[in-house]
C-alpha cells in the first residue's frame, strides 16, 4: 500500500488530517481515511489518535483497467472503460491524470481524488490528444466510453512512477456546476 498524510484540504482545523491511499490486494480501489490528533487541554498528556471518518470504496466498476501497468521500454497504450450506466447516457465526460491523490480538491461540492498539478493541468490542456485519446467526448447509450492513455514512446525517467486517472461526468448546460459526477482513480503503474 502506498499512502501520503497531510491537513485535511480546504480544513481550518489544523488537528484534522487526511490520509489518502491505494492498495494492491485481491481486489483494488481507494482509500480515504481521515484521522483526528488531538492533545489535552494542558497539553501535558499523551497524544489522542482515533479515525474519525472511514470512506473504503470498493473496486470502481464505473472505471476499469484490463492492466495497470504500462511499460517504460517502447511505445505502450492502457484502455480504461467508462461504465457509468445507462442513466448517464449522452452526457458529456472528461479524463484527467495527476501524479498523485494527495490531497486532492472539492469543486462544486464534487470530491476530486487527483492532486491540481503539472500532470492534471496538462491532460486538461491536451484532451483527446495523442496521449490522452478520446479523453473527453459523450457517453454512449449505455452511458460507456473507453479512453486510451498512450506513452508515445520509451520513457524510462518514468519507471516506478503511478499516475492515477479519474473521469468526470459533466454538465451539458450552462449551469454553474460543471461536475455532476467524479469516479474513483483508476492507478497506472509505469514498469519496466
Amino acid at each position: 500500500m502506498s499512502y501520503s498524510v497531510g491537513p485535511l484540504a480546504g480544513g481550518s482545523d489544523p488537528t484534522r488530517y487526511l490520509m489518502s491511499a491505494y492498495h494492491t490486494a485481491t481486489e483494488t480501489g481507494f482509500v480515504e481515511l481521515e484521522i483526528f490528533n488531538s492533545r489535552d487541554a494542558d497539553m501535558q498528556g499523551g497524544v489522542y489518535n482515533f479515525i474519525d471518518n472511514i470512506n473504503i470504496a470498493p473496486p470502481g466498476a464505473d472505471f476499469e483497467t484490463a492492466s495497470n501497468n504500462i511499460s517504460v521500454a517502447g511505445a505502450g497504450s492502457v484502455d480504461m472503460t467508462l461504465n457509468a450506466g445507462p442513466s448517464w447516457a449522452g452526457e458529456p465526460y472528461l479524463v484527467l491524470a495527476a501524479e498523485s491523490v494527495f490531497p486532492g480538491f472539492v469543486l462544486d461540492g464534487i470530491r476530486v481524488h487527483l492532486n491540481y498539478d503539472t500532470i492534471l493541468l496538462y491532460s486538461l490542456q491536451n484532451a483527446n490528444g495523442a496521449n490522452f485519446e478520446n479523453s473527453q467526448g459523450t457517453l454512449d447509450a449505455s452511458g460507456a466510453a473507453v479512453f486510451t492513455f498512450n506513452t508515445l514512446g520509451p520513457l524510462p525517467a518514468m519507471l516506478g512512477r503511478h499516475f492515477p486517472f479519474e473521469y468526470f461526468i459533466l454538465t451539458s448546460s450552462s449551469v454553474p456546476r460543471p461536475i455532476r459526477y467524479a469516479s474513483h482513480p483508476v492507478m497506472i503503474n509505469f514498469v519496466p
